[in-house]
């Protein structure tokens, strides 16, 4: 055991403690227990050793109140029977780096607390120029002790991170040392008793105070100061021996609030080309700090982790990377796990190999707290829980997890502070708590520049403001007040704010009433009236979480340099596969929480409750500030995911209750997704599921899907591509657009064009060599643009299914160019029940319904489509290549077009190309317009209303124009149920518009008659069984 220790007077300083090339075995404990207690030490090393120990770790090291400035494990061997093999115990400590390199350890654990701490009762400080006293009773410190000062109201230089001298039992100053000799008013060096008191930060230039005069340091030499007399406006004087030279000078009076504490803080944390790995489930690495502070960790290039472990409570991690290794067979628990409490973790989990863990592959548990980064090109596979797992929860406020590929400009650098953290001004950023920001191209402090979670201060209206008021009353003034100080020049302040699109300047604040006094709409904004508890959200200035301004790295910002955008991060590029209890990547969004990202070019497959399953409950923007997801999943051709042998769904996107999201979807290939044979959820091996749901009995839901893009995707097919020129029966070579969509298939496979299904011997370059006909139906014509898909992939449930309940809301609703094929169950199914309600708001290019349908093949689809209820007690088998399912309320019309698509071939039992139902109250539009629709087993179209009660008012319109409706096996348009719009008023019925089956005339766009062509269909070309009201043409 080494056991040393300062004391009250002053810390005890070292220079080394080695332990090299050394065997250690310890008997019936630790082999090695270092402790230190009041310390300075430069440097502690274990090299080359190998380390054996009994009943607990075979390296224990515990500092209290001490300050290390490298602590290394180097090139050794150790092993302990209980727990991990090195525990690292910091107790309001200081360690520059920590590093643990090419060792073999049964694991090692870094846990950091903080130290001692204490309440500020006052903070004073002579009026004409002195040192800041802080009173704190039975404070216990000692000269030399580094402490982080927080929420002092009104004298705002007393917050953050300063060095203390003692004064007496209950008082210390901050930044402050002795003048080792007089001076007279016009040298220019001087001497102090201890630069270690005078500041815990490196920068030069700094300025110093001695009485009324301010001094500009140039350069440090051990304790002599080169300086510039009379900085700042003020006047040279002679100063005596023992003057104090303080560093930190008043701001303001203070008004109250205030603690301090001695935080724990590792700067840097290196793990690399180490074996962690044992038997006693604690075996990988934990890095577990609270109260503390930490700026990097890296965990690289390592042979074998037994789990990683970054446990953090009220600790900012900005730079986290774990990189390069192989994480397995973690016996308790996931591969890598984030457990963030009131913290901020910034993170970049790349190229690992993650495999075979007790739980999740990667898990991010997060209360409280923002994390954002990128997740790219790991191997995710075996896991015994989700592969990806995103599990926030937040008890107030919006927290964020943000992996998009962001990049958007926030704004210009103007300054940023040598302070911790790093304040920097940019008026008008628009940023709030949370937000990701890279920072760039900050010249001087440089410390500055890189990837952080900001904090902005924030705080809400106590009283509403009208267009012309010029106070503004707030529920708490005090956090502007830690930061801002009156002018010394001008006597006011000067800052702004920002409540809605308004933006204030404020001159004024009245601490007892809470009131500010703003000059309105400065910044090019328009006046506006605010309503009680609007936020209130500073807008000169955010802090840089985690980040240091008074690093030896780091030096005094120069001006003309800097800019901020968001953050580009993603989920990209891993292969996330056989995670045996749970998705691919799975995201629990409880309220307050929000998911923003971008999930690219990766490949999911084989997982047991999902691939990409993504739900949201009760967050928006109205309550909180902000949506409960906004996510694209793929983008362009290169960053299309695939998705395949996933069970339950392969990809879901969930609204509950109040919940607001958007998402898009984009060159997927979606495929062989299983149905999970469990009752209690709504999807059955869909492709993509998207429902808005309740989960209250007392309160109807009233989520909103803001935008809902599904675009380019192949959903059902390996790969796609279309027939380049028109080929006949019996032509063997078949020209394609792209060939390469077929590459990575061994041949032979078998393909579809519409109801030809062909085997392929041979991909070329610029086509495929087929045999003709080997399905059902010999080999027939077909057009230049036809689709060629594989036979194969289909997913045992629906294509693309949607759900609506109670009074949830779709806007935008645009699924566009997608190859929907070879599915169980209908190509698309569109279901609303209650009141839910269809809105176009922000459309896409050419949409001009709330539900556009445009451009898709719907082929192949329906051949197991499940029973469903058609009639009280009557059950059938019906499926669709698109299937419009509208039931109970009348409150909205629900408007839907179905343009352009390829709907053919879909062959299950009672399958239709298109079902369009209505039941009990419902009211639906649909314009089907310029479709090809044959091939299917049943009708072309069918157009059915159900009625549950006498008053019941179901009814469908919409125009049917330009289509091609042919050889369907029943009748090319059957009509049994209520069509025509009426008028939503019980009585007297007024008819508004018929159903148009066909229009005279000719469509100038394309030169297409507007009319309709049905031929060859097994029974009737049209039939109309039910009463309505409806036109031919």
């Amino acid at each position: 055991m080494i056991d040393l220790a300062g004391d009250s007077a002053g810390k005890l300083r070292l220079d080394s403690i080695v332990i090299q090339s050394a065997v250690v075995n310890g008997t019936g404990a630790a082999a090695i227990d270092l402790r230190l207690d009041d310390v300075v030490l430069s440097d502690v090393v274990i090299d080359d050793a190998s380390i054996n120990g009994e009943s607990g770790s075979a390296v224990t090291i515990a500092l209290h109140d001490s300050k290390v400035g490298d602590l290394t494990i180097l090139n050794s061997q150790v092993s302990g029977q209980q727990g991990a093999g090195v525990s690292v115990n910091l107790d309001g400590s200081a360690v520059g780096s920590f590093n643990v390199v090419g060792t073999e350890s049964d694991g090692v654990a870094l846990i950091g607390v903080s130290g001692d701490h204490g309440v500020i009762t006052n903070v004073t400080a002579d009026a004409a120029g002195g040192p800041i006293q802080l009173e704190t009773l039975a404070h216990g410190l000692s000269d030399g002790d580094v402490i982080t000062v927080d929420g002092v109201v009104g004298d705002a230089a007393s917050n953050g991170r300063h060095v203390v001298t003692v004064v007496d039992g209950n008082n210390v100053r901050l930044d402050t040392s002795k003048l080792s000799a007089g001076i007279n008013d016009s040298v220019t060096t001087l001497t102090v008793d201890d630069i270690s008191l005078l500041r815990p930060g490196t920068v030069v230039p700094f300025s110093i105070g001695l009485g009324s005069e301010r001094l500009q340091v140039l350069n440090v030499v051990g304790n002599e100061l080169t300086v510039e007399r009379g900085f700042d406006g003020t006047t040279p004087a002679a100063h005596s021996i023992g003057d104090d030279v303080y560093a930190t000078e008043r701001s303001g009076v203070y008004l109250t609030g205030g603690d301090w504490a001695i935080p724990t803080r590792v700067e840097d944390v290196t793990v690399k080309e180490s074996r962690l790995s044992g038997d006693t489930g604690a075996d990988g690495f934990l890095l577990s700090l609270t109260d503390s502070q930490n700026f990097r960790v890296r965990i690289n290039d390592n042979p074998l982790l037994e789990g990683v472990r970054v446990v953090v409570d009220n600790t900012q991690i900005p730079h986290l990377n774990v990189h390069n290794n192989l994480i397995q067979n973690h016996t308790v628990g996931s591969g890598v796990l984030v457990d963030a409490t009131d913290s901020d973790v910034n993170g970049n989990i790349t190229d690992n190999r993650i495999l075979s863990n007790a739980h999740d592959g990667i898990e991010l548990k997060l209360s409280d707290s923002n994390v954002g980064g990128l997740i790219a090109g790991n191997t995710v596979n075996g896991n015994q829980g989700n592969g990806i797992n995103f599990d926030p929860n937040s008890s107030s406020g919006l927290h964020t997890i943000d992996f998009r590929i962001g990049g958007g400009h926030v704004g210009p650098v103007e300054h940023a502070s040598n302070s911790e953290p790093i304040a920097v001004t940019s008026p008008g950023h628009e940023l709030r708590t949370g937000d990701l920001v890279y920072v760039q191209d900050v010249l001087g402090n440089v410390a500055a520049n890189g990837t952080f979670h900001v904090n902005v201060l924030a705080t809400e209206l106590e009283q509403a403001v009208n267009l012309l008021q010029t106070t503004v009353v707030v529920d708490d003034v005090s956090e502007f007040l830690e930061r801002e100080s009156l002018d010394a020049t001008t006597g006011q302040y000067d800052f702004q704010i920002r409540i809605g699109e308004e933006k204030m300047k404020v001159t004024g604040v009245d601490y007892s009433t809470n009131a500010m006094t703003v000059e309105r709409a400065v910044a090019g904004t328009q006046v506006a009236g605010h309503s009680i508890d609007a936020p209130v959200y500073h807008d000169s200035m955010f802090e840089l979480k985690g980040s240091s301004g008074v690093t030896s790295s780091t030096g005094v910002f120069v001006p003309g340099g800097g800019r901020i955008s968001y953050a580009s991060g993603g989920v990209a590029n891993n292969v996330i596969e056989g995670n045996t209890g749970g998705a691919g990547i799975f995201a629990n969004l409880r309220e307050r929480t929000q998911l923003l990202g971008n999930v690219v070019a990766n490949t999911v497959s084989n997982n047991s409750e999902g691939g990409l399953m993504v739900s949201s409950v009760g967050t928006n923007p109205v309550d909180h500030g902000g949506v409960g997801y906004s996510v694209v999943v793929g983008g362009s051709e290169a960053e299309g995911n695939t998705f395949d042998g996933n069970t339950g769904a392969g990809i879901n996107f969930t609204l509950i209750d109040d919940a607001v999201g958007t998402f898009d979807v984009q060159h997927n290939t979606i495929t062989r997704t299983n149905d999970d044979g469990d009752s209690s959820t709504n999807y059955a091996g869909d492709g993509v599921h998207v429902e808005l749901i309740g989960s209250l009995v007392v309160t109807e839901a009233e989520s909103s899907l803001n935008r809902a893009v599904i675009e380019n995707n192949n959903i059902g097919a390996d790969a796609s591509t279309a027939i380049s020129i028109a080929i006949d029966a019996t032509q063997t070579a078949v020209p394609v657009t792209n060939s390469a969509e077929f590459e990575s298939l061994a041949t032979p496979f078998n393909v579809r064009i519409g109801r030809e299904e062909m085997q392929v011997t041979n991909v070329g370059i610029a086509g495929l060599t087929v045999v003709r006909g080997v399905g059902t139906w010999p080999g027939e014509d077909h057009e230049a643009g036809d689709t060629v898909f594989t036979s194969n992939g289909g997913n045992d449930g629906r294509g693309v299914a949607v759900r609506v309940e109670e009074d949830s809301t779709v806007e935008d609703f645009y699924m566009a160019n997608n190859n929907v094929v070879n599915n169980g169950d209908d190509g698309l199914k569109y279901l609303r029940e209650d009141e839910g309600r269809a809105n176009k708001v922000n459309p896409q290019a050419g949409q001009g319904r709330a539900i556009t349908v445009l451009n898709n093949r719907f082929v192949n689809n329906g051949a197991s489509s499940p029973l469903e209820e058609v009639e009280p007690n009557e059950f059938r088998r019906r499926g669709a290549g698109v299937d419009l399912h509208m039931g109970n309320g009348s409150i909205d019309l629900q408007d839907v077009e179905i343009v352009g698509n390829v709907i053919e071939a879909n062959t299950g039992t009672n399958t239709s190309g298109v079902l369009v139902r209505a039941e009990a109250d419902a009211r639906l539009l649909v314009d089907i317009k310029d479709n090809r629709i044959r091939y299917n087993t049943a009708d072309g179209i069918e157009l059915s209303t159900r009625e549950n009660d006498p008053t019941d008012r179901r009814q469908i319109g919409g125009t049917w124009v330009k289509n091609q409706i042919t050889n369907n096996g029943a009748h090319g348009v059957q009509v049994i149920g209520r069509h025509g719009l009426y008028d939503n008023i019980p009585t007297p019925e007024v008819v508004v518009t018929p159903l148009f089956i066909g229009i005279e005339g000719v469509d100038p766009a394309d030169g297409k008659e507007w009319g309709n062509v049905i031929s060859h269909n097994g029974l009737d070309g049209m039939t109309v069984n039910r009463g309505g009201h409806i036109s031919f043409a």
